[in-house]
């Protein structure tokens, strides 16, 4: 049975995905960022075929946690998230109906920006 290509083709897991980060610390402080990237791909949907370009995103994490030896503070934690930092979208694709997405939703987020701010306390 021959076999058939599926990489690199919309809907399907592209060619190349990677991701890379690293976290600095200092004392109670700790600032990480990562990077992903998802390859393009080819619209083989309908002729001619076109190429979808690749996505490129940014997440940072700031994370500060009390130093204070006893009382209120003692153990509380504060976290700052953001999600695709540039807000970034996947590139569009042809699409045939308005309900579809404009977009390769296997492979591409579906949300821009997204920022999280959290408080926790150790008990």
């Amino acid at each position: 049975m021959p076999t058939v290509q599926n990489a690199g083709i919309i809907f399907n897991p592209p060619n190349w995905r990677g991701q890379g980060g690293g976290t600095w610390t200092r004392g109670n402080a700790s600032f990480s960022t990562f990077a992903t990237y998802v390859g393009g791909t080819t619209d083989n949907r309908l002729t001619p075929f076109v190429n979808v370009g690749s996505f490129f995103s940014v997440d940072a994490v700031a994370q500060i946690k009390s130093s204070a030896p006893s009382g209120l503070f003692k153990d509380v934690g504060f976290t700052l998230s953001v999600a695709n930092l540039f807000n970034r979208k996947p590139s569009a694709i042809r699409t045939s109906s308005p309900t579809d997405p404009a977009f390769d939703s296997t492979n591409y987020p579906t949300i821009g920006r997204f920022v999280s701010f959290s408080i926790s306390k150790s008990l």
